[in-house]
């Protein structure tokens, strides 16, 4: 479980373009705060509860998940820095691309996934405040397994998606296009080769999040 700072929410629906930062032209003050705060995130925050937010994998490796990760700082330090390089990569491409393209709901959903890259760089990074990830018992090799999986996923969701909002390529876009391509293929065989995971049934994913979300409730009522 990842413990998120109150702050987290705010700063990642106003930073990725999900709602417009307060203060900025044609947006009165606080209303982003004040959508962000509507939003069904933040429901049980007004009836004195929590946001519990589940990942149900669909896939899983095979790591030890209750001894401690041995050389977290080194790894989380390696993921962070692949995330930015990677995310530089992209931004690079997009900036080039940009002028030739029309505005369009895929090329602004690309922005989303971009500053995802940055906040979980830092977020994850212990050398720029990373450490929450680091308190005893935190960090096991199925957690750091999880981690470095999103470390590979991320860019290829974000670079597919810039992609896709390429369209057919014409004279200006080509170039980008051929990259993107050449990315992608290097960056999913990376995956493929770092991962081999067995799938889930459905049933058993069910029963994950139906147990996680017991547990939670049990553990919230003993701590109130």
């Amino acid at each position: 479980m990842f413990i998120m700072d109150p702050g987290d929410i705010d700063r990642q629906e106003i930073t990725t373009g999900m709602l417009p930062a307060s203060g900025s032209p044609g947006t009165e003050p606080d209303t982003a705060e004040r959508g962000v705060r509507a939003t069904p995130w933040f429901t049980p925050q007004r009836h004195g509860g929590d946001t519990l937010i589940i990942e149900v994998p669909a896939w899983a490796a095979h790591p030890d998940p209750t001894r401690p990760a041995l050389d977290a700082r080194a790894h989380l330090a390696a993921c962070a820095d692949q995330l930015r390089h990677h995310g530089h990569q992209i931004t690079e491409l997009l900036h080039t691309a940009l002028p030739h393209l029309t505005d369009t709901p895929l090329l602004r959903a690309t922005d989303t996934p971009l500053t995802a890259l940055r906040q979980l760089a830092d977020q994850w990074d212990p050398r720029t405040g990373g450490e929450r990830l680091l308190q005893p018992g935190l960090m096991t090799p199925a957690r750091l397994d999880g981690i470095t999986l999103w470390t590979h996923r991320l860019p290829i969701r974000t670079a597919a998606l810039l992609r896709r909002a390429l369209g057919p390529a014409d004279e200006h876009t080509a170039p980008v296009a051929a990259r993107l391509d050449a990315l992608l293929r290097e960056w999913t065989s990376e995956y493929e080769q770092r991962f081999r995971p067995t799938w889930i049934p459905v049933a058993r994913q069910a029963a994950h999040q139906a147990n996680t979300v017991q547990a939670a409730v049990e553990l919230g009522l003993r701590t109130v």
